[in-house]
C-alpha cells in the first residue's frame, strides 16, 4: 500500500488540499485505524497522515468527516450495554464474525 518514499499509493505528496472526495474514500481505512482502533487523538491523526502519507486536512475539515462517517469514540455507559445485548443477540441467532462491523445501531450510533 506504501511506496518507497512511505507515501501511500495514490495519494502524492502533492495531493490537492483540501482533499478531493476520492481522496478521502482512499484514507477512510486508515483514519479509522488510526482514530479509533489506535485511539490517537485527532492532532496525532492528522501529523501521521500529513508526515507519513502526505494527506493534508485541517482540524474543522476533518471533525467535518468525522460527522459525516459518524464516527464515535466515546459511548455513554447505557449505549455501551445495548451494544452488548444487540450484539449477544446477533451471536445466539448465529451471526457469523466475518471481519466487517456488525450491522447494529445504537441510539442512532453505527458500532
Amino acid at each position: 500500500m506504501a511506496s518507497e518514499n512511505g507515501v501511500v499509493s495514490g495519494l502524492a505528496r502533492t495531493s490537492s488540499f483540501p482533499p478531493t472526495p476520492d481522496n478521502w474514500n482512499f484514507i477512510w481505512s486508515l483514519f479509522i485505524r488510526l482514530y479509533i482502533d489506535e485511539k490517537k487523538t485527532l492532532n496525532e491523526v492528522r501529523r501521521i497522515l500529513d508526515q507519513e502519507h502526505g494527506f493534508r486536512a485541517t482540524k474543522k475539515i476533518c471533525n467535518q468527516r468525522i460527522i459525516t462517517w459518524n464516527i464515535q469514540k466515546n459511548y455513554k455507559a447505557s449505549e455501551k450495554e445495548e451494544a452488548a445485548r444487540i450484539l449477544r443477540t446477533y451471536k445466539d441467532d448465529g451471526f457469523k464474525d466475518t471481519g466487517k462491523r456488525y450491522p447494529a445501531k445504537v441510539p442512532g450510533r453505527n458500532f
